[in-house]
């Protein structure tokens, strides 16, 4: 795929909120980043299509470490993003109560990633038609009681989601 944008192979750390926002756009690549030590989440792509985070090493997060929102539930157009490879662990720092991965909307993929150490679930997902397959997921749940290592809550509508092998 033919990227619009790329941010590729930058570190990033500190600061108080997101430290990669995305909000709306088509064919963004985040690949091979390190992001650590911020106040929220390490990126969130909202409203986006064919965004792919790829490859990426995030730690010591305040709060989730991927959220990704790409497709539209109304019409049910996929969004085609992608959260690959990467590598998440030791997040909800200071929001203890949030999944390390988020992903939302219709038709995004969430693989291969090695998620561990966080305080909630490892992926916590709503919306239609995602796959969530080949993750490594180990120390998760450490402070709750009551969680998935993979999640979603009663929505009725979502439906769909392809989980395997993880």
């Amino acid at each position: 795929m033919l990227f619009r944008s790329r941010l590729e192979r930058i570190d990033i750390e500190g600061g108080l909120n997101e430290a990669v926002l995305i909000k709306g756009g088509d064919r963004i690549s985040i690949c091979g980043c390190s992001i650590r030590n911020t106040g929220a989440a390490g990126i969130r792509a909202a409203a986006g299509t064919a965004v792919e985070i790829r490859s990426c090493d995030l730690f010591d997060i305040g709060a989730e470490a991927i959220v990704l929102d790409s497709g539209v539930r109304a019409t049910l157009a996929r969004g085609e993003s992608m959260i690959v490879g990467n590598h998440v662990h030791h997040t909800g720092a200071t929001s203890r109560t949030t999944y390390a991965v988020i992903v939302q909307g219709v038709g995004n993929t969430v693989s291969n990633n090695l998620i561990h150490d966080t305080p909630m679930g490892a992926v916590g997902y709503g919306g239609n038609d995602h796959l969530i397959a080949a993750n490594e997921i180990h120390n998760v749940g450490l402070d709750a009681g009551d969680v998935g290592a993979i999640y979603t809550n009663g929505d009725w509508a979502s439906r769909g989601t392809v989980i395997r092998g993880n």
